[in-house]
């Protein structure tokens, strides 16, 4: 099942009409080589997406997708195949650039597939396995340096169903997750729908393709949003209260406060869906789905929101000059996004408004607690982030030696939070776990400054795993190991004068002459005769072979 169908164009989904001519013009299988048939095989999983074609040290791209990101991305457009009847335009960029150029290309609203070889090229028979491990799209990025620290990255669903619109709103690299619905009697849903999501802002918005828009809806409310059509079966009413409760581990959605709201249901569990098949991986950071319920909070339009200046100034649309930047003292970047959700979405309840300042209060009375804690916060980095990194498989040895840190700091953090009375203080700190396991175990593992570039290999630690330090004894002096292996068997079969030897035609072999042939053992296998004596190879010697 195909869920994501990236729109080749910013803000409207392309026709299939489109995409067969776009796939046409890849030229027929027969006149393609087999690395491009592989190649076309990759593209139509995702048609409408830039496909990042591993070769080598380079990710290519070829056809349309070349002209398009030489332009973006202002690399030289060249071509493969000059000189033959199959002229394929072609440009591409080194692997150590991905995430540079993916987020150029994501910036300008293009969803980019990433293809990797997924098969060691010295072990493939024929052509390299190829497999897009990753779709990275307007609404899941989750490289920190294409992110606001402190600010959400929101990805939307919208559905209809049961006589109700649904919404559902994610941040995949925190992994908050709400949903929404109208109301069944609701006379104005659809502008009820533009409200969220002026209030959520979403880069990108998913929607099954049977979804019938109110007219005019898109262009008046979705200007410059990304939008995807998938498969109508992602929203379906029948599986999505299955598929989440798979998902959250539940056996019912009610104490996320989703009783009989069928259209919220079927918006978190079509976009749920859909991120995990862009991300190719389970998503387990997402660990609730809450309901959001617009009644509880202060209704703020954005021109309310951008007269106050709560986060940008009128002077130069900047962050400097507005209310968030002048009250904004967090020291995290999930400070930073809670303070500002909190000012652009004030509550309306006076006993919640009461517990929040109680807690501040009790915070600025008590300098003997706060600035410890503000001290201890310091040196936390971006958890929420970091985990999405981890569980998506980009996360790098310094990403987890950062959540080792940030993790280290967490029971002193919490000795201090547990001596605030204040009950918000309270119901936080109380059954929190600091995980220290985890950070235990990261620790033992990664070494205290890893490389910056994971290729460079080094960053887990000596004695954390018996098979990488034998295979690094091995690196270091691979002489002395096959000596070792050498004295190993003259002791074991008594052949004083047998020899452990390496040519580039047969690799390594056991040399034995032909005085002591009646020695060899049974295991030994011949591989070939020479004029005084037989070479011998052993499943221990090929294992050997396999690790050098």
């Amino acid at each position: 099942m195909n869920l994501g169908r990236p729109p080749a164009a910013a803000a409207a989904p392309v026709g299939r009409g489109a995409l067969v001519a776009i796939l046409c013009r890849m030229g027929a299988p027969s006149n393609l080589t087999p690395m491009f048939r592989q190649y076309r095989s990759l593209k139509q999983e995702q048609p409408e997406s830039i496909l990042l074609f591993r070769m080598g040290d380079f990710y290519e791209m070829f056809f349309e997708d070349a002209k398009i990101a030489s332009r973006l991305l202002e690399l030289t457009l060249t071509a493969r195949g000059r000189g033959t009847d199959s002229v394929v335009p072609m440009c591409g960029f080194p692997h150590h650039q991905l995430d540079a150029y993916t987020g150029r290309l994501v910036r300008a609203n293009r969803k980019v597939a990433i293809c990797d070889q997924v098969e060691d090229p010295k072990k493939a028979k024929g052509l390299v396995r190829r497999e897009i491990v990753r779709v990275v799209t307007p609404g899941t990025v989750n490289d920190p340096s294409q992110l606001d620290a402190k600010s959400n990255l929101w990805i939307t669903s919208v559905v209809s169903t049961a006589g109700r619109l649904g919404a559902s709103f994610l941040d995949a690299s925190t992994g908050e997750f709400l949903a929404w619905e109208t109301a069944p009697d609701a006379a104005r849903p659809w502008a009820e729908l533009a409200e969220r999501l002026k209030s959520f802002a979403p880069r990108e918005v998913v929607f099954s393709e049977e979804l019938d828009w109110d007219p005019s809806f898109r262009d008046a409310h979705l200007a410059g949003v990304v939008l995807t059509s998938t498969d109508p079966y992602a929203f379906s009413t029948a599986t999505a209260s299955a598929t989440l409760q798979k998902h959250l581990a539940v056996a019912s959605l009610d104490g996320f406060g989703l009783r009989d709201r069928p259209a919220a249901v079927a918006a978190g569990a079509g976009l749920l869906l859909y991120v995990q098949e862009t991300q190719r991986c389970a998503m387990e950071h997402i660990d609730r789905l809450l309901f959001h319920e617009p009644a509880r909070f202060l209704l703020l339009d954005p021109a309310t929101r951008r007269n106050l200046e709560l986060e940008r100034s009128l002077r130069d649309a900047g962050p400097e000059g507005s209310l968030f930047h002048a009250i904004d003292a967090t020291v995290t970047a999930a400070g930073g996004r809670r303070l500002r959700r909190w000012l652009l979405a004030p509550l309306l309840d006076p006993e919640e408004i009461a517990r929040r300042h109680e807690a501040v209060a009790q915070f600025l009375n008590r300098p003997d607690l706060r600035e410890p804690a503000r001290e201890q916060l310091k040196g936390i980095h971006d958890i929420e982030r970091l985990l999405s990194r981890a569980v998506a498989g980009t996360a790098g040895a310094r990403d987890l030696l950062g959540l080792k840190n940030s993790l280290d700091r967490l029971p002193g953090l919490l000795r201090t939070a547990s001596a605030v009375e204040a009950a918000l203080v309270r119901e936080t700190v109380d059954g929190l776990d600091p995980c220290e396991d985890v950070a235990r175990r990261i620790g033992e593992g990664i070494v205290d400054e890893p490389p910056a570039n994971q290729r460079d290999g080094g960053f887990i630690r000596d004695g954390f795993d018996a098979a990488l330090d034998e295979l690094r004894t091995i690196r270091r002096d691979g002489r002395s190991y096959i000596a070792s292996l050498e004295a190993k068997e003259r002791e074991a079969t008594g052949i004083a004068s047998l020899k452990v030897r390496f040519n580039k035609v047969f690799g390594y072999f056991i040399e034995v002459t032909k005085a002591n042939l009646h020695l060899v053992p049974d295991q030994y296998r011949r591989k070939q005769t020479i004029a005084n004596g037989e070479r011998y190879i052993t499943p221990e010697l090929k294992e050997c072979e396999a690790k050098i």
